[in-house]
C-alpha cells in the first residue's frame, strides 16, 4: 500500500517556513531564490517503516546579486502534488523581491 501526503498549502508547508527564515537571517545579502523539485512523484519508505509513500524531492538555496548560493542548499522532501509552476506561482506571490528560478534539474548523489 502506498501512502501520499494529504497537506500541500505552501503557507503552512515547512518548506515556506524555511525560506522565511533564511530570508530574514541573509536578507542584506539575498538576491534570488532557486527552487529545484522532480518532475515525477516516486515512492519512499522511511526509516523505521514498512509503508511507503509518494514524495517529490525538492532543493533549493537563495543567491546573491550573482546568483551565487548563499548556503549548501537541502534536500527535502515535499508533497507529491507540488509542481514547478506551483512553487513559481507561490514564490512570486510570497517573495516578489526576490528573483526566482525554478527547475526540475536536481541531482543526487550516488551515495
Amino acid at each position: 500500500m502506498t501512502l501520499t501526503c494529504d497537506n500541500s498549502t505552501f503557507e503552512d508547508s515547512p518548506f515556506f517556513t524555511k525560506i522565511a527564515s533564511a530570508i530574514e537571517k541573509y536578507k542584506n545579502k539575498a538576491d534570488g531564490i532557486w527552487v529545484s523539485i522532480t518532475p515525477e512523484a516516486e515512492a519512499f519508505t522511511p526509516k523505521g517503516e514498512s509503508e511507503s509513500i509518494l514524495v517529490k524531492w525538492l532543493s533549493w538555496s537563495l543567491t546573491d546579486s550573482e546568483g551565487n548560493e548563499l548556503f549548501d542548499p537541502p534536500l527535502l522532501l515535499v508533497h507529491p502534488g507540488l509542481t514547478e509552476s506551483q512553487i513559481k506561482h507561490d514564490l512570486a506571490k510570497h517573495f516578489p523581491n526576490l528573483k526566482r528560478e525554478v527547475d526540475n534539474e536536481i541531482y543526487f548523489d550516488d551515495e
